[in-house]
């Protein structure tokens, strides 16, 4: 069977798109399942109340970093960052009891 007709021109052109559609396909549900089991993990009966954007970002930084939460040597200006955001958290928080 002759891909090209007489003419040159392709037979069948839909077909090479449909193959690389295919192609494209995932063959199992693995990755899928992972995510969902990373959400159950991190999404517990003592974080009910998550918003959904900081779930997306635990999910985010869990399948983003390749390093163990212990092997991270946080700067000294991102551990004074925090303090400051800490702290400022606690003052407007603490005026309000």
């Amino acid at each position: 069977m002759a891909l090209k007709t007489a003419l040159g021109v392709p037979r069948f052109p839909q077909l090479l798109k449909v193959f690389i559609a295919l192609l494209c396909l995932p063959h199992s549900n693995a990755d899928s399942e992972r995510a969902f089991s990373m959400v159950r993990k991190i999404h517990t009966d003592f974080r009910q109340s998550m918003l959904p954007e900081t779930l997306s970002s635990f999910m985010q930084v869990k399948m983003n970093c390749d390093n163990h939460c212990f092997q991270v040597k946080p700067s000294k200006e991102m551990i004074d960052s925090a303090k400051g955001a800490t702290w400022e958290y606690n003052k407007q928080h603490s005026s309000k009891k």
